[in-house]
């Protein structure tokens, strides 16, 4: 073999090495490319999946706000309506004909007690004073107090009950306003 055919052997076989190394090449940058593109499609759908979770989470928590907020709004209103039915109630005991609203009284203090010292609202005696005297003086002592305008107080000594409007009322609206609020916040 001369010297031409050896350099000829040698590009021949230079030539091969290089396209050998060259095909390779080109299947590792192909399997590192293919890599990326699973990489990339991989953390892609993460971030979808993300994204989707998070605006998931935004949208139960948006609705979780607005249900609060129209539960606040809801208890405001009905509390709203209670007071002014309870105003209302008060204001339709305190119109009653007179005789009517002792008699009314005259059976919550029978419920109590039938005797002892009762005691008239200020504007109660003086709209009411003779016909509460006529129907208690036979079992109590009737007097006027300042302590309450309508209603009456009843004493017994050591213990005193009161049944002012105010305090019937005041009573009432406590017990509606716990029940009205176990029925929109129910315990869970």
């Amino acid at each position: 073999m001369g010297y031409i055919e050896i350099l000829e052997r040698i590009k021949q076989d230079t030539q091969e090495e290089i396209q050998r190394i060259q095909k390779e090449t080109e299947e590792k940058i192909q399997l590192i490319e293919t890599e990326i593109e699973q990489e990339r499609k991989s953390r892609l759908k993460n971030i979808q999946e993300e994204a989707e979770l998070i605006k998931k989470r935004t949208f139960e928590h948006k609705i979780a706000l607005a249900r609060s907020e129209m539960r606040k709004q809801l208890l405001s209103l009905k509390q709203q309506l209670l007071e002014e039915l309870f105003s209302q109630a008060k204001q339709h005991l305190l119109n009653l004909p007179d005789e009517e609203y002792v008699s009314r009284f005259r059976k919550a203090v029978d419920k109590i007690t039938d005797s002892g010292t009762l005691f008239v609202g200020a504007l109660d005696f003086q709209r009411r004073g003779e016909i509460f005297k006529r129907e208690f003086e036979k079992d109590f002592t009737v007097s006027k107090t300042d302590e309450i305008d309508y209603g009456v107080i009843i004493d017994k000594g050591r213990v005193r009950y009161n049944l002012s409007v105010d305090a019937i009322f005041s009573d009432r609206r406590e017990n509606l306003t716990e029940k009205l609020v176990n029925l929109i916040f129910p315990k869970e």
